[in-house]
């Protein structure tokens, strides 16, 4: 039996929504976590005060909630150590939700993760934001 013109065109068809669905799914799927940026940069505050700025970017499809900042600390080959860090005036605060483009600034102290530095006798290793979700992501510490 010979295919017909209307054979091809059923089979045609069913390619390419095979193809459109499979493309659909891999859009929703990469969209469900967001995508953040993450600069550090030093700058004076007050003109007494310096601080690090942390500048977060969604650069993702959808919202985020930001929670939290930590510093992770190299005790030791494998042992590390998380710090909580308090925002001063001037940035943003936490919790802080950032949509599609937006952008959150923190910022933090820098005598204060000096001091966190000296207590636990380790270099910060890099910078670790976490949101509502349970998403860590992180940034390698480079402020001397």
């Amino acid at each position: 039996m010979a295919a017909s013109q209307t054979d091809y065109v059923a089979w045609y068809g069913a390619v390419l929504a095979t193809v459109g669905i499979v493309l659909q799914l891999v859009r929703y799927l990469e969209g469900r976590k967001p995508r953040v940026k993450i600069g550090l940069s030093e700058g004076v505050w007050d003109h007494t005060h310096v601080y690090v700025n942390i500048c977060v970017a969604n650069t993702g499809k959808r919202p985020t909630t930001l929670n939290s900042a930590h510093l992770r600390l190299g005790t030791g080959e494998s042992v590390f150590a998380y710090v909580e860090c308090p925002p001063i005036a001037g940035g943003d605060k936490l919790p802080s939700t950032i949509g599609e483009g937006e952008v959150c600034n923190l910022r933090i102290d820098r005598e204060m993760l000096r001091e966190v530095e000296k207590d636990y006798t380790s270099k910060a290793k890099y910078l670790e934001i976490r949101d509502a979700a349970g998403h860590r992501f992180r940034a390698p510490w480079r402020i001397p």
